[in-house]
């Protein structure tokens, strides 16, 4: 018993489970035995052998929570996800831990059952700290619409194949999953059977540029915006002129987004002059930040460069950003005044800060003629010194003799931007070359870190008490610890990209619109190397690209 626990806890699977049939072919009543050989078929991916004799040793009276975790992860690894809910049921009831109630929601949100919203809301309210269970709460619900709404486009598609409406509405469903190789062909049907629909026909143009298919998709917008000045067109037609590198005519009419009615100029309007570059002489411009965390570092590019222009003119800039944004942009930024808690959208604070002008932060590029009279040039925003240090320090001490690879994989929502732990598999042979891989993923779990070794050999070392989630300027201190990174299309790359820190882009066959076309990249951050599909699912070809490119003295 004593060899067999021993290669178990060496990690010899194929030695265990050989001595553990030897030893239970002796004590065939022994419990423990019978879970042990379980636990180490499911190592070696041998799922109904693993099954089968973890039941058994339930049979011979060895319940504990222990058991019910192994074997729900062995379920769930199998894609057995109602079985793997039941068994983190049990083993939450036995053992009601953070880490297991985290195991029950993955398995849930991974699961059809009916009521996983509601229980992976109340996993996450029991523990409120838990930013992973929050996030989990809000990906659940987000799933299961999108889910329901392009199941309800199916269906509504194959009850009425000749509405060429409802053939549209369910091609941008699928193209809103990430599918749009699938809705190409449905909307290109659609637009062929009614050519004097704006709506097929803009359709089809955003689905083009999205696979790639640049020259189709222009052709397609221009004679669009021939009879159509709808701002969304413009707009759509402005960032594919962006992917095209045609930045002139790009960033002109990408301005045609505030006219959309997305943002607080047309929902709530401001009384305020729009500014476009021109002098503010002793007033003061606010500059108000527009969508997620990612994007408004990305925007930042050219914050410095406001701030030079009006700085002869003794201009004030206010600038709003993403609560979590507030600290990092007012170390990197002093001369701007910061309010707290992004409260912008409220006339008496446009009064209050004093405001004479505002423009939206994604309109900086534009005025700056970005790409077309200067380049961007990492970095625009700096780690705090202190905190890079106790990263390093950190890191020095768990393994002083390798290099540190910083790694994040998963996008806030599953999409195809996120990375299949399977396809990391090429990157575990740096291991053996001196490398060690540290997770800079936000909202990070310690189930997803073993699932990325189970499924791939790659240890993901985290960082104990680090808030990824929340703490931007601890996430940039860790970023910029490590001698390089490795990222999926996330907050996470905006803020390597910017902060100058060197590595990897793994991007999808379908990125946005800021990323350029495969073979004419846009070098926001010329510090990272982009590296992007041919096609759907080849994540694990572009890393072992990025593999050899290390071994080879990157």
């Amino acid at each position: 018993m004593n060899e067999f626990v021993n290669a178990i806890n060496t990690k010899q699977y194929a030695k265990a489970i050989e001595l553990g049939l030897q030893f239970l072919a002796q004590s065939p009543q022994h419990a423990r035995g019978h879970y042990y050989v379980g636990v180490s078929f499911g190592q070696e991916r041998n799922y109904e052998q693993a099954i089968k004799y973890c039941k058994r040793a339930i049979e011979l009276g060895y319940i504990n929570a222990e058991i019910y975790r192994n074997l729900a992860v062995i379920y769930q690894d199998s894609g057995d996800h109602t079985n793997a809910c039941g068994y983190f049921k049990l083993a939450f009831a036995l053992e009601p831990t953070e880490q297991v109630a985290v195991g029950y929601a993955q398995s849930l949100l991974n699961s059809k059952h009916p009521e996983r919203n509601d229980i992976i809301a109340q996993l996450a309210l029991q523990f409120n700290d838990s930013n992973y269970l929050k996030l989990l709460t809000a990906r659940s619900i987000n799933i299961d619409n999108k889910a329901k709404g392009l199941d309800a486009f199916k269906a509504r598609h194959a009850e009425n194949p000749n509405d060429y409406d409802i053939m549209n509405e369910y091609a941008i469903a699928l193209m809103e999953q990430g599918q749009s190789h699938i809705a190409y062909d449905l909307v290109k049907t659609a637009y062929w059977h009614n050519q004097d629909n704006p709506i097929f026909l803009g359709n089809l143009a955003l689905i083009e540029s999205a696979l790639g298919m640049a020259n189709q998709s222009y052709r397609h917008f221009r004679k669009l915006i021939e009879t159509n000045d709808d701002p969304v067109y413009q707009s759509n037609f402005g960032k594919l002129l962006i992917k095209m590198r045609r930045y002139h005519e790009g960033w002109e009419r990408n301005e045609y987004r505030l006219k959309t009615g997305d943002l607080v100029v047309n929902q709530n309007p401001i009384p305020l002059q729009y500014w476009q570059g021109e002098p503010i002489k002793n007033g003061a411009l606010l500059i108000i930040g527009e969508q997620g965390v990612g994007d408004q570092i990305n925007f930042a590019v050219d914050l410095q460069r406001t701030i030079d222009l009006l700085a002869p003119h003794n201009t004030r800039i206010i600038l709003t950003v993403k609560p979590k944004l507030e600290r990092v942009f007012r170390r990197n930024f002093p001369t701007i005044t910061i309010p707290n808690d992004g409260l912008w959208h409220e006339h008496e604070h446009y009064q209050q800060w004093g405001a004479t002008h505002y423009c939206y932060m994604g309109s900086l590029m534009h005025i700056h003629k970005l790409f077309i009279t200067h380049k961007p040039t990492p970095p625009w925003i700096t780690a705090k010194q202190s905190l890079m240090e106790q990263g390093r320090a950190v890191l020095k001490q768990a393994d002083p003799n390798c290099r540190w690879i910083g790694l994040q994989i998963k996008s806030g929502i599953e999409d195809n931007r996120s990375i299949n732990p399977k396809d990391l598999a090429p990157l575990a042979e740096l291991q053996n070359h001196g490398f060690r891989f540290l997770s800079l993923q936000y909202a990070g779990s310690q189930d997803m870190v073993d699932k990325v070794l189970y499924h791939s050999g790659v240890r993901m070392n985290m960082i104990d008490g680090a808030d990824l989630w929340d703490d931007i300027e601890a996430l940039c201190g860790l970023t910029m610890a490590c001698d390089s990174v490795i990222m999926n299309d996330t907050t996470n790359a905006h803020i390597a990209g910017a902060l100058g820190q060197r590595g990897f882009l793994i991007l999808p066959l379908e990125s946005v619109w800021r990323w350029g076309f495969k073979y004419k990249p846009i070098e926001w951050y010329p510090n990272l190397t982009i590296m992007r599909e041919d096609y759907r699912g080849t994540f694990s070809d572009l890393l072992e690209q990025v593999r050899d490119k290390y071994l080879n003295g990157y």
